[in-house]
């Protein structure tokens, strides 16, 4: 009687990179792609978003602090969020793809930043393959075709990307058990500053609220989101702000009176923050909607 061939099982034990990944959340907004772009300028570039370029061929110059970097095919940037940069390409043809995501929970991004050894603009040379390339294009027409699955496919691709970055440090950061601490706290002032969002907020009051001393809101707040309390509350606002400007139905008054601001106060920090005014950005990102008469500077 021949003898059946025994199946070799193998029980999957999850690895460290894999169970700190696990339960982080990225959440892609804009995937655009730049194909033959030459001789374009630029300035003063700032956003929200966790922003990676990939360059299939050509040459690009970014320039950070007075720092410039020079990007050609097959190299990786990624560029953290509020960081102001300038790009110039070059005369030959240029092809790039350009990812801009976040990480949540939100408090998590500033640590998942600090695993990627990136407290700045950083490149990777020649990290891109032909292969990767090719995957992400398909993502691309995938996604201009509308096919379903597509955003899960391209959202597979940037973990494969983090993945391949991460396994190039040496290992991990442990991550203090104060540091988990101060996550909990940051994300409960996140919560409240949500709820809260249409009321003028200052950092006394959210102190005293909350139980906690201002010399440790700010530990916490600079530790998670590398920014101080006073910081912390204004980029949230202008954060809601940036997705509110997306209804055509809210006036640029609206958004501010949504976030607790006055609207001459809102257009100045949202102009400070992002370096264009609500207008401004309302007209460069959608350009459909019609011209707000309210403020225009």
């Amino acid at each position: 009687m021949k003898q059946s061939l025994r199946l070799n099982s193998y029980r999957i034990q999850k690895d460290s990179l894999s169970a700190y990944l696990d339960p982080l959340r990225l959440d892609i907004d804009y995937f655009t792609n730049w194909p033959n772009q030459s001789g374009k300028v630029l300035r003063n570039i700032v956003g929200t978003h966790i922003k990676i370029i990939i360059l299939k061929e050509g040459f690009c110059e970014f320039e950070f602090q007075n720092r410039r970097y020079q990007l050609h095919g097959g190299d990786c940037l990624i560029i953290p969020p509020y960081t102001v940069y300038s790009a110039i390409t070059g005369e030959a043809p240029l092809n790039s793809y350009e990812l801009f995501f976040n990480v949540y929970p939100i408090t998590r991004e500033q640590e998942l930043l600090t695993q990627l050894k990136i407290d700045s603009v950083l490149l990777f040379a020649n990290l891109i393959t032909e292969f990767e390339w090719q995957s992400f294009s398909h993502c691309y027409a995938s996604l201009q075709a509308g096919q379903a699955g597509s955003y899960a496919q391209l959202k597979a691709n940037l973990n494969l990307l983090l993945i391949k970055i991460l396994r190039r440090q040496p290992s991990l950061e442990k991550v203090p058990r104060t540091r988990i601490k101060e996550q909990t706290v940051v994300n409960n002032v996140l919560i409240y500053l949500n709820d809260h969002l249409s009321e003028p907020i200052h950092v006394d009051e959210l102190c005293s609220t909350l139980a906690l001393s201002q010399s440790y809101l700010y530990r916490c707040s600079r530790n998670v989101m590398n920014c101080s309390t006073a910081q912390l509350i204004i980029r949230h606002k202008l954060t809601r702000a940036k997705q509110l400007l997306k209804d055509p139905e809210l006036s640029v008054q609206n958004v501010a009176e949504l976030i607790g601001y006055d609207p001459l106060y809102f257009s100045s920090q949202f102009k400070k923050y992002f370096l264009l005014s609500p207008t401004q950005y309302r007209k460069q990102h959608f350009p459909n909607h019609e011209q707000d008469p309210l403020i225009s500077q």
